[in-house]
């Protein structure tokens, strides 16, 4: 670029001769650069510069943050590598057993009657009372050492069974209640026992019979109450 007022030469050179393979010089241009042209151009070289440095910056600010961002991203095979880096310190306090003391209780009590109820199952036998046919357990005939199913069960009793039934000439109507007294531990109550006087004296004869003395005594004082329960009626 030239000052203000300076004279340029400018020498134009037509193409070469094709034929001769010689170049001449026609004449020589002379161009007069005025002041405000000169302004022009400056400003004009200065905005080209101005943004040819602006697109500079920008696509060394995008590469950067690109870089950062690359930087920044976690992949599979780190995370996986920082996994395989974390050490796990063993807890200094023993973990205790889930089970309280409630739990262990009611387990021994489950076991304990599926124990008795294996044992019942090993010691079954069959009474034949007037022609009725029972299954009971031993456990169950012997828990009254003084009644007569405890004794026929004795060793050196003379009491065998025919093909494994005992069999007892005896009236089968009262022996339902008989054999029930036996399975809940000798025990009944004096009102789930019948209030007919008829029902209640047979009974008390195949209680004697059995040698089972609570339901004699039961049955006797289930006889009393009815009997004074019909005397306060009268």
């Amino acid at each position: 670029m030239s000052e203000s007022g300076e004279t340029i030469t400018i020498c134009l050179e037509p193409e070469a001769d094709k034929t001769e393979g010689k170049s001449q010089i026609l004449e020589n241009v002379e161009l007069y650069v005025s002041e405000k042209e000169v302004i022009k151009l400056e400003k004009a070289d200065k905005s080209h510069k101005s943004s040819s440095s602006s697109t500079t910056s920008s696509g060394s600010s995008s590469s950067s943050s690109s870089s950062s961002g690359t930087v920044k991203k976690s992949t599979p095979a780190s995370m996986s590598q920082k996994a395989e880096n974390v050490v796990v310190e063993p807890l200094d306090t023993e973990i205790e057993p889930i089970r309280n003391v409630e739990f262990s209780a009611k387990t021994e009590l489950v076991e304990t009657f599926l124990q008795s109820l294996q044992d019942t199952e090993e010691s079954t036998l069959t009474l034949n009372v007037g022609g009725m046919k029972v299954e009971t357990s031993k456990n169950t005939l012997r828990a009254d050492p003084s009644c007569v199913f405890a004794l026929m069960l004795q060793p050196l009793s003379p009491f065998r069974p025919s093909y494994n039934v005992y069999f007892f000439d005896r009236d089968p109507a009262h022996f339902k209640i008989i054999l029930n007294y036996m399975r809940n531990n000798y025990t009944v109550e004096k009102r789930y026992l019948p209030r007919e006087h008829v029902y209640l004296y047979e009974l008390l004869q195949e209680a004697k019979f059995y040698k089972l003395s609570g339901l004699v005594t039961t049955v006797q004082e289930r006889l009393n109450d009815l009997c004074a329960c019909r005397l306060s009626n009268f």
